[in-house]
């Protein structure tokens, strides 16, 4: 059986899920819970991660805090989800470091200052899923055709790299209204569905 320290073993993969860390082994999963950790935010929780693991879904975990730039040093990781929480700061430009990633949501969040990192260009293993809706300013409960409050993005055109993206190209609901749509992401041609740049 695995070990259940939080640590990679035998070439199971593992991957950090909610309630803890889970290691894919035959048909089944082992569970570490991390509740004893004390890490309420994401920053500390990201702390305690092992650079072996090659998942982490804390999606809609009500989880604050930012994103600390060692992230960058979870190479392995190849599916990043962290959509639907309360973090805030900046997108780390480390984030392009993860070259392996084929899935990444960081949407529905309140990301307050910075930029979309070019760096994000550089994951060009992304194919399934690159997600950045609602990922600025946050809720600011005005009307939906209001942006006072949100941060004025532009999209940068090093996305443009990311050619192996077949669907879900999520930049909806932030304020991009100063932003010229780069010629770039005309080479996103796998793209099969939904690319959403509505209500921006």
């Amino acid at each position: 059986e695995p070990r259940m320290d939080g640590r990679r073993t035998g070439g199971h993969r593992q991957i950090l899920n909610k309630g803890g860390y889970a290691y894919e082994y035959g048909y089944g999963y082992g569970y570490k819970d991390d509740d004893e950790s004390g890490c309420d935010t994401l920053d500390c929780l990201m702390a305690e991660v092992d650079e072996d693991v090659t998942q982490i879904n804390l999606s809609e975990e009500d989880r604050s805090g930012t994103i600390p730039s060692e992230v960058g040093l979870l190479t392995e990781v190849t599916s990043l989800r962290l959509e639907y929480n309360n973090l805030d700061g900046s997108l780390p430009t480390e984030l392009g470091s993860m070259v392996n990633m084929e899935y990444l949501d960081l949407g529905s969040n309140s990301f307050d200052t910075g930029t979309i990192p070019t760096e994000l260009g550089m994951l060009t293993q992304l194919w399934d899923h690159f997600g950045l809706g609602l990922a600025f300013g946050g809720d600011d409960g005005e009307s939906d055709d209001d942006h006072d409050g949100d941060i004025t993005l532009t999209i940068p055109s090093e996305l443009g790299q990311l050619v192996k993206l077949e669907q879900d190209f999520h930049l909806e609901a932030n304020d991009l209204r100063h932003s010229s749509i780069p010629t770039e992401l005309g080479n996103l041609q796998k793209m099969k569905k939904d690319m959403h740049l509505w209500y921006s």
